[in-house]
């Protein structure tokens, strides 16, 4: 499993910072514990945080203080290999053990349409989490949010605005974003979602469908 698709810089360090609620951060943790490149990157800014605030923290703080930061991040040792960690719980498949503490030992499954079906795993005020099971070759119609869309690939792929989501991918979306994801047509796909706001259908349909429940 070796993502293609990651959580940009600001989110890591917003994750590294305790920013962000904890589904939306269980998404992210996870991902980071299949990915070698976003493991590296979340080391160098914890690294760069602490040795900040060992500098900070000094009597006096010199104009080497950048460059002591620099020599740390350089000594630290560099993982060669991920030892990649799963754990099939409740599902047919492998997942990192990551999310060992979300997973029920039986999944509620909920059908959200007739290709959909989602089971819960945090309830919050804010954003929930979900693993969402979307039927091989099913696409979603069209539709965008009045917030954020934290989404994981764990098991078979989707292709959304010709952009392909394999295994460990991440997706991060916003208000702006208007989408119609598709399942890969061999096998159903699952991932871990996370929202805080309203779906909002798009397609003419949707439009019709929006129209009437206003």
């Amino acid at each position: 499993m070796y993502p293609k698709h990651h959580p940009s810089y600001e989110l890591l360090l917003d994750y590294a910072a305790g920013n962000l609620p904890i589904a939306p951060s269980v998404i992210i943790a996870t991902h980071c514990s299949i990915c070698h490149e976003c493991r590296d990157t979340l080391d160098t800014i914890n690294i760069t945080g602490a040795a900040l605030m060992d500098d900070l923290n000094a009597d006096s703080l010199d104009t080497d203080s950048l460059e002591n930061v620099l020599t740390k991040i350089n000594n630290q040792p560099k993982d060669t290999e991920i030892k990649y960690d799963y754990n099939s719980n409740s599902l047919t498949f492998d997942v990192p053990k990551t999310l060992n503490n979300y997973l029920p030992k039986s999944l509620k499954w909920k059908n959200l349409s007739s290709g959909v079906k989602t089971a819960e795993l945090i309830a919050d005020d804010g954003f929930n989490l979900d693993i969402y099971r979307i039927k091989s070759g099913y696409k979603i119609p069209k539709h965008t949010h009045t917030g954020f869309e934290y989404t994981m690939v764990l098991d078979g792929g989707f292709t959304d605005n010709q952009i392909y989501f394999g295994p460990g991918d991440f997706s991060f979306l916003d208000d702006t974003s208007n989408h119609s994801p598709k399942a890969d047509l061999d096998r159903d796909c699952y991932c871990l979602v996370s929202i805080d706001s309203q779906i909002k259908l798009t397609g003419p349909i949707g439009r019709f469908i929006n129209l009437i429940n206003n």
